[in-house]
C-alpha cells in the first residue's frame, strides 16, 4: 500500500507536469490588444458580410437599424478608436428623410479621402428637409464612386437630376436613377431629353448605368464607357423608337444589357431593316408585359458575342415571330439560357431546341410551369436530342411536389447518360429549411449541387447593386 509521502509525491509530480503544460500553452490574447490594423480590416469584413446579407434578401434596410459602423464603435473605447480611424467604415453614406445633416456631416468627416457610396431617397414629404443634406454631399462628388437616386416626384427642370449637371465625377463607376413621378404635365419631348445631359464635365470612369421609371425620360449621363445598362420602365409611358435608339447606341462597349416592362410601342419596335448593332454585347435580360419586345429586341438586335440570354415572363404565342428564323446560327455564341415566370407549349420548346440549339447552361427560376421542359428533357431516346451540349441544369426546387419531382429530376439525369450526353451537375435551389433531398453523391457522372440565392446578373457581378429588385 502506498504510503502517505508517496502519495504526496505522486501529487507534486502531478502539480509540476500540470503547471508545465499550462506554461507551455500560449496565454490568451484580448481582442483589444489585437494591433488596430488587425482589428480594423476584422470590421471591414463585418460590414462587408452585412451588406451582403442586405443584398440577398433582397429588401432595403430598415430606416430604424442601426449600421455595422455605429454598433462597434459602441462596444467600448478601443472598438470605437479603432472604428473611427477606419475610413472606410464610414464610405457608404445613405441619405433619406430621417437623417440629420450632423449625420451625414460625421460620415463625410469620418470617410476622409476615400471613395463613397451614396444612396439619396427622397420622398414627398423630405425634399425642403433634404436640400441640406444634398448641398452637403454635393461639393464630395469627386470622391462619388456609386450613386443611387431613388424619388418619388421629380421636377424635370430643377429637380436633384439638374443639380448633377455641371458636377465633377472623375470616380464614378455605377449610376442608378429611379423616379417615380415627375412634376411635368405629360412627358418631355424625345428632342428635348436627345439635346440634354447631365455631368457635363464627364465621367470617365462610368460603367454601369440604371434608368429607371421617368428617370428614362431624363437628361442622359455620358454613356461611352457604359458597360451596363439598365432600362426599367415601370411606367405605361414607352418612349418613342427614336429616342430608345438613341439610348443604346449611346454605350459603345455595351456588354451587358437589362430591358424591363414596355420599352416602346408595340409596332415601332427595330425591324431587320432598322436593326441595332452590338458587337460585344455578352448577355441580354427581357422581361415585357405586352410580349413585343422578346422578339422586337432578338429581331432587331445584331448581337454576335450573346451568350446569356435571360427571359421573364414569356407565356404562349410572344416569341411567334422569332420562329421565322430558319438559320440557327445567328445565334450560335449563345449557351446559357434563362427563364424566369415561363408558359411555353410543347411545339414552342422544339423551336426552342432548333433555334437555340448551342445551350450548355439552361436555368428555370420559376417553381410552376416548368414541367413541360422536364419532361422533354426526360423522354429517352428524343430525336433530335434536346440541346446535345448541355452541361448544367439549374431549376427550384419544389417542396410541395416532394418525391415526384425527385422522380422526374432523376429521370432527366438517366435520360442524358443513357443518350451518351451526360449532364455535369444539376443545380438545386432550396430553401434554408430545405435538407439535401436529392443527396450530395453525384449520380453516375452528373454531380448534385444545391443554391439558396439567385445568381446574381450580369454573372460574375462582383460588386453590390441595391436595385436590382424588378426581376424576381
Amino acid at each position: 500500500m502506498p504510503t502517505k509521502d508517496a502519495n504526496a509525491d505522486s501529487t507534486s509530480v502531478h502539480r509540476s507536469q500540470s503547471q508545465s503544460e499550462s506554461d507551455s500553452r500560449p496565454a490568451p490574447v484580448s481582442i483589444c490588444s489585437m494591433p488596430l490594423e488587425v482589428l480594423s480590416n476584422i470590421f471591414k469584413l463585418g460590414k462587408s458580410s452585412c451588406e451582403d446579407e442586405l443584398e440577398d434578401d433582397e429588401a432595403w434596410p430598415d430606416q430604424n437599424s442601426l449600421p455595422f459602423e455605429i454598433l462597434v464603435s459602441h462596444v467600448n473605447s478601443h472598438f470605437r478608436r479603432t472604428a473611427l480611424s477606419s475610413s472606410t467604415l464610414w464610405s457608404s453614406i445613405r441619405i433619406t428623410f430621417v437623417k440629420s445633416t450632423s449625420e451625414v456631416a460625421t460620415y463625410i468627416e469620418r470617410s476622409g479621402c476615400c471613395k463613397l457610396d451614396v444612396q439619396l431617397t427622397l420622398s414627398h414629404s423630405s425634399l425642403e428637409k433634404t436640400q441640406e443634406l444634398i448641398e452637403l454631399i454635393l461639393p464630395h462628388s469627386f470622391r462619388w464612386r456609386t450613386f443611387y437616386y431613388r424619388s418619388v416626384c421629380e421636377a424635370h427642370k430643377s429637380g436633384v437630376l439638374s443639380c448633377l449637371a455641371d458636377i465633377a465625377v472623375p470616380m464614378l463607376e455605377v449610376l442608378s436613377l429611379s423616379t417615380d413621378e415627375t412634376e411635368e404635365a405629360g412627358n418631355p419631348a424625345a428632342d428635348d431629353i436627345l439635346q440634354q445631359t447631365i455631368l457635363i464635365k464627364g465621367a470617365p470612369m462610368l460603367n454601369f448605368v440604371r434608368l429607371r421609371g421617368f428617370a428614362i425620360y431624363s437628361p442622359l449621363p455620358p454613356m461611352t464607357t457604359v458597360r451596363i445598362l439598365h432600362l426599367d420602365q415601370t411606367k405605361s409611358v414607352p418612349l418613342r423608337n427614336p429616342t430608345f435608339r438613341h439610348v443604346l447606341s449611346s454605350p459603345h462597349n455595351l456588354e451587358h444589357l437589362s430591358i424591363y416592362g414596355d420599352m416602346v410601342a408595340d409596332s415601332t419596335w427595330p425591324t431587320v431593316a432598322d436593326i441595332i448593332h452590338f458587337p460585344r454585347l455578352f448577355s441580354l435580360r427581357i422581361y415585357d408585359v405586352g410580349g413585343w419586345a422578346y422578339t422586337g429586341l432578338l429581331l432587331g438586335f445584331n448581337a454576335p458575342s450573346l451568350k446569356v440570354l435571360t427571359l421573364m415572363g414569356v407565356q404562349d404565342q410572344d416569341l411567334d415571330r422569332l420562329w421565322s428564323i430558319e438559320d440557327p446560327s445567328r445565334f450560335s455564341s449563345l449557351q446559357h439560357l434563362i427563364f424566369w415566370d415561363f408558359d411555353l407549349l410543347v411545339s414552342e420548346w422544339h423551336h426552342v431546341f432548333r433555334l437555340l440549339c448551342g445551350i450548355t447552361n439552361f436555368s428555370s427560376y420559376y417553381r410552376t410551369n416548368r414541367s413541360t421542359i422536364l419532361h422533354l428533357l426526360a423522354e429517352p431516346g428524343s430525336i433530335p436530342l434536346p440541346w446535345p451540349h448541355l452541361a448544367s441544369l439549374s431549376i427550384i426546387f419544389d417542396a410541395e411536389e416532394g418525391e415526384e419531382e425527385e422522380i422526374l429530376l432523376r429521370k432527366v439525369i438517366n435520360a442524358r447518360c443513357a443518350c451518351g450526353h451526360p449532364l455535369d451537375v444539376m443545380r438545386l435551389g432550396v430553401n434554408e429549411g430545405v435538407v439535401a433531398f436529392m443527396g450530395c453523391s453525384p449520380i453516375g457522372s452528373t454531380r448534385i449541387e444545391y443554391f439558396r440565392s439567385l445568381d446574381k446578373w450580369p454573372l460574375g457581378r462582383d460588386f453590390r447593386d441595391w436595385d436590382d429588385n424588378l426581376f424576381l
